[in-house]
């Protein structure tokens, strides 16, 4: 529950590239950028470009005037230090001009005025703010905002203003250093926050591929998203943004957190094939993992712990958040993956390939019929497959017996000895696909015969346990098995009464 609240915090996590906010407050340049905008004005610029079209356009009050309005309602935003501009140099002359009446400080209605106002200015004074020809005029914003976030805000609300003010057909735009470096950095984020998303689908199709079912990549997924989750909650609840440096936090988590499971899951699948109970391979999986996935990501947590100590903030939120990261990665891989692995079964892409299946047992066996090679597979991978050499016992006869088997190689015969002589009986030849032992699986109770092997063999144990995984995992696979082993008996039992009718 705790884990979900904090994971709620992920949504107030802001994308913000703040360059002073990479230093701490106590540093110097903080200090000097904070006396440089009580004082004079901020440290950060950029400029507003509008383009009439036309030459000699802001030579015209009406033109300028917008100019000047838009610097007005700046003023009135209370978002930025200073503005400057044309419509600035011509109000400060016009002031003058009027015995520096504070009233006058604007841009004049006369269009002569403003071209005798301009002849007290040199070229190379204002050529920062408009064109030579004057069809296109900039405004020069300094500002203390060096937070990428509050500087969209704050533009937003100026473009707002800008379009309600200026002439509809001249064309505009916001541009300089500040603003390009902050888009680019924003880019990065959000770059990374997007290739986050694309590694976590490659996880989920190799996971898939790996394991041959897509949920075991769903499932895989989980314990690769909870650090992450947790991370950005984190974030959210302390107000950390996502700028160049945290961004990368994501993907390390996931690089932990991912290797760990893959550890894990192909160690339950080996463990699995043995044990034949899914409780017990868990068990015996985590107890085998646990201490290298500890130590492990325990290392890589004090690791990046030390990047604490740096006096760069991006460095320190990197570190101690990469640091929490393995912890968490830790708790996933070790809580949430076992609880996951606990409910399905695994096999893997080369469990697959590397199981041969002889042509005999493809073409013949009457249990896989209608069987694909992958699906016939997947249901001997699921069960448990048994190997013995020529002359020994794979049934004995008497003993309590609750499964059926499938002969993958090899040769046996099924043998019965004669109660007076003594002597061994053999009543029938096993072939690679036959099966045997069927009865018992029906009925369970003693076995009615040996089944001796001729040559070396491996056959697959087949009981209701690994029926109920199949049918759990691969439902289609056990409806067709299932009918073919009603098949089986009915061919069982149609010879049985053949024998009995020959005997009589």
């Amino acid at each position: 529950g705790g884990a979900i609240i904090i994971g709620l915090f992920t949504f107030g996590v802001k994308v913000d590239n703040d360059l002073l906010g990479y230093f701490k407050k106590s540093s110097a340049i903080r200090n000097r950028s904070q006396i440089l905008h009580d004082n004079l004005s901020g440290a950060q610029t950029f400029f507003i470009r509008v383009s009439s079209g036309f030459p000699g356009a802001f030579k015209q009050p009406e033109n300028l005037k917008q100019i000047e309005m838009i610097q007005k309602h700046m003023a009135n935003l209370g978002m930025f230090d200073k503005t400057k501009s044309l419509a600035d140099d011509i109000s400060l002359i016009h002031r003058e001009m009027n015995g520096g009446d504070e009233k006058f400080f604007a841009v004049p209605d006369s269009k002569d005025l403003i071209a005798q106002y301009l002849l007290f200015l040199h070229r190379d004074e204002i050529e920062r703010y408009i064109t030579s020809d004057f069809s296109e005029a900039n405004i020069l914003v300094r500002h203390n905002i060096s937070s990428s976030y509050e500087l969209k805000e704050a533009l937003a609300t100026l473009e707002r203003e800008i379009k309600k003010t200026l002439n509809p057909h001249f064309i505009w735009g916001l541009t300089g250093e500040n603003i390009l470096i902050n888009a680019a950095a924003d880019s990065m984020a959000e770059g990374q926050a997007k290739s986050l998303s694309l590694v976590l689908i490659l996880i989920f199709i190799i996971m898939s591929v790996l394991f041959v079912n897509v949920k075991a990549g769903a499932l895989s997924l989980i314990p690769n998203l909870f650090p992450i989750a947790l991370i950005f909650g984190i974030m959210g609840i302390f107000g950390i943004p996502l700028n160049t440096g945290t961004a990368m936090v994501a993907a390390i988590a996931i690089g932990i957190a991912v290797d760990d499971t893959i550890h894990l899951m192909s160690r339950y699948n080996s463990e699995m094939r043995i044990l034949q109970s899914q409780g017990k391979a868990v068990d015996v999986c985590i107890r085998a993992e646990v201490r290298p996935v500890i130590s492990t990501s325990v290392a890589l947590s004090l690791g990046f712990a030390v990047l604490g100590f740096s006096n760069f903030v991006p460095v320190i939120s990197f570190g101690l958040l990469s640091s929490i990261a393995m912890i968490f990665a830790i708790i996933a891989d070790l809580f949430i993956t076992p609880i996951l692995l606990s409910s399905t079964q695994l096999m893997t892409l080369w469990d697959v390939l590397g199981l041969q299946l002889q042509q005999a047992v493809i073409k013949n066996a009457e249990l896989f019929r209608d069987l694909g090679p992958w699906q016939m597979k997947r249901v001997v991978l699921l069960g448990k497959v048994f190997t013995r050499e020529a002359g020994e016992l794979a049934v004995t006869q008497g003993e309590a017996g609750s499964s059926m088997f499938l002969l993958l190689e090899g040769k046996a015969e099924v043998v019965t000895r004669d109660e007076k002589t003594g002597k061994d009986i053999t009543l029938t030849k096993l072939n690679p696909g036959d099966v045997f032992g069927e009865i018992a699986l029906v009925e369970p109770g003693p076995r009615s015969a040996d089944v001796r092997t001729l040559e070396a063999v491996r056959y697959l144990k087949i009981d209701w346990n690994g029926l109920g995984r199949i049918q759990r995992i691969y439902p289609r696979i056990a409806s067709r098995l299932f009918l073919n082993l009603s098949r089986v008996l009915g061919i069982r039992l149609a010879e049985t009464n053949k024998l009995l009718f020959e005997s009589t």
